[in-house]
């Protein structure tokens, strides 16, 4: 089986869709795993720090300022870097024309005329998790201790922002090998021979 293909195979037909943008009951449901997640990592966090870190009044108002300031603009610029992230494995994987955009609830990268294998397609859904966990979580350890939290801050909404994409892979791991999915963004849709 071909890893990209811009024609299905004879006798491919679509047989399931996953639209985190319509499907309400879906979106909701992803929305919740993803509060879930930060709370865990929230105390997890808490574990590590002490919470109280957040609003040490000696720091100023001026430090307490910049350092939210900053996790207000790395969340902006890592939104950006996510999607890239998947362009860039969908592009590993040959696809020929990956699209940006943003819905009012998700940023997205897709392609309206690339199907991927199984494989393939897991790779391009959690590449963002696993490299920005990568780069995120040793500047936690690496920075002074009052930027630890507004980095917390940062790598706990990555994760949580992930959730879609590891909800996805989840619901597809059950499926045959032999499927292709097409990526729009919001919509994965999943086609099969069987």
């Amino acid at each position: 089986m071909r890893q990209r293909v811009t024609e299905l195979p004879a006798g491919y037909r679509q047989y399931l869709t996953i639209d985190l943008q319509h499907d309400k009951k879906t979106a909701l449901k992803v929305n919740l795993w993803g509060v879930a997640i930060m709370v865990v990592l929230f105390l997890i966090g808490a574990l590590i720090k002490p919470i109280s870190l957040i609003l040490d009044r000696d720091e100023g108002l001026s430090a307490f300022l910049l350092h939210w300031g900053v996790v207000i603009v790395s969340m902006l610029v890592y939104l950006v870097m996510h999607e890239l992230t998947h362009a860039a494995a969908m592009k590993y994987y040959g696809s020929t024309k990956v699209r940006f955009g943003f819905t009012g609830m998700y940023a997205y990268a897709g392609s309206e005329v690339d199907y991927f294998a199984k494989k393939p397609y897991r790779v391009i859904a959690l590449a963002p998790l696993v490299l920005w966990t990568l780069i995120l979580t040793p500047i936690c350890f690496a920075v002074p201790q009052d930027w630890f939290w507004p980095m917390w801050v940062l790598l706990v909404m990555h994760v949580s922002g992930c959730i879609g994409d590891i909800w996805v892979t989840l619901r597809l791991l059950r499926e045959p090998e032999g499927i292709y999915v097409r990526d729009t963004g919001v919509e994965m849709t999943v086609f099969s021979g069987k």
